[in-house]
């Protein structure tokens, strides 16, 4: 009977019991679109431009493209996008600004979070098809309007 060191067996174990993480912090290649994959918004997209200073969904045609990380920066504007967390509602807005506020950007498969936090309210801009979108941290609503429960992607993990 041959006898295995007790370093060889750690290293077999280390390997064996290694668990992958299901959130990442990496940041994509190549600047990304970010689309959203429920109706009302069915594959709307992050707006290069934004109005007012918040970012928008609309169509594909005018996307802006990400670079994504524990900042998300617009490639062209290089503006940042960012969660206002001291607003007193629960549904936070999110600005783009020049400097990169919010760190705290993941990934969790193609679905980009904020730590745990991934549930994004959107509601219709009147007079325009596109949508304004917060980040959800807990039940109120900005009106009847608005739809809960939208997460936001990568384009595809191509």
């Amino acid at each position: 009977m041959k006898l295995v060191s007790s370093a060889a067996l750690l290293s077999v174990a280390s390997v064996v019991l290694a668990v992958p993480t299901s959130t990442s912090s990496s940041v994509a290649a190549v600047a990304s679109q970010i689309r959203t994959d429920q109706d009302p918004v069915y594959h709307f997209y992050i707006q290069s431009t934004p109005l007012d200073g918040a970012p928008v969904l609309g169509p594909e045609a005018s996307s802006g493209y990400f670079n994504i990380g524990s900042t998300i920066q617009d490639s062209n504007s290089s503006l940042f996008l960012n969660i206002d967390m001291s607003a007193t509602t629960s549904f936070k807005p999110l600005t783009l600004d020049t400097t990169a506020l919010t760190t705290s950007w993941a990934m969790s498969g193609d679905t980009i979070v904020d730590g745990s936090m991934q549930n994004f309210v959107v509601c219709p801009i009147s007079g325009s098809a596109n949508y304004n979108f917060f980040l959800q941290t807990g039940d109120d609503m900005p009106s009847d309007e608005c739809t809960d429960w939208i997460t936001i992607h990568l384009d595809c993990l191509c």
